[in-house]
């Protein structure tokens, strides 16, 4: 039996069209996919899972996506998650 790496991305975006547009693509290539309407939302998840890679809308309220990037890359812990 052989099992296949499904890549896992996180992505936040405020626009639910947006997110679920993206989360479509991802899926029909074969990622495994979790998506986030707001930075914050992401960010507590990462506490407990980590994803290979991270994709994140710029303008969003509450955490934008540079004060996520820099709140993930200041953080021992996620530091080295690529976004």
């Amino acid at each position: 039996m052989t099992s296949e790496y499904s890549p896992k991305i996180f992505i936040v975006d405020d626009s639910e069209v947006q997110l679920v547009l993206l989360e479509k693509v991802l899926l029909n290539d074969g990622y495994h996919v979790n998506g986030f309407l707001r930075g914050n939302r992401l960010y507590t998840a990462l506490l407990n899972e980590r994803p290979d890679l991270i994709i994140s809308d710029i303008d969003m309220p509450v955490l934008n996506g540079f004060e996520l990037v820099q709140k993930i890359k200041s953080s021992l812990d996620t530091k080295n998650v690529p976004c």
